[in-house]
C-alpha cells in the first residue's frame, strides 16, 4: 500500500542523518536490477538513491530497513547532515524484507536545500 504525504508530514514522522557528504555530480539514475541497463522509474521519472539512516520520531527508534529514492538531483552538493529534510511530495509503501521485518521504501520529490 502507497501512502502518499507532504515533505512536512513526513518530517513528522521520520527523521533522516545522512552520514557522508552527497555530490550530486556522482549521482546515477537507480537500475530495475543489477543486471539491467533498464532505468528504474518511478511516476515515469528516473529516481535516484540517497544512503540516510532513519529514526521513528514516536518512539525515537532506529529503523532497520529503509530506502529513501529522490525523483531530482540536488542543484549543489549536501554536507553530511544529521537532519535532512526532504522536499515536495512523498510516498511512503511499507513492506516485509527477506528476514520478515518491516521496511519502508520512501519517494520524495528531491531534498530541501538551504
Amino acid at each position: 500500500m502507497k501512502i502518499r504525504m507532504s515533505a512536512e508530514q513526513a518530517a513528522g514522522l521520520f527523521e533522516f542523518a545522512m552520514l557522508q557528504d552527497l555530490d550530486p555530480t556522482s549521482m546515477e539514475p537507480m537500475k530495475v536490477s543489477r543486471d539491467s541497463a533498464e532505468l528504474k522509474l518511478v511516476d515515469g521519472r528516473p529516481v535516484f538513491r540517497v544512503r540516510v539512516t532513519a529514526l521513528d520520531r514516536e518512539s525515537g527508534r532506529e529503523m532497520d530497513a529503509v530506502g529513501l529514492k529522490i525523483k531530482s538531483k540536488p542543484q549543489a552538493k549536501i554536507g553530511r547532515t544529521f537532519d535532512l529534510k526532504l522536499a515536495g511530495q512523498v510516498t511512503v509503501t511499507p513492506y516485509v524484507t527477506s528476514a520478515n521485518r518491516l521496511g519502508w521504501s520512501i519517494v520524495a520529490d528531491g531534498l530541501a536545500e538551504k
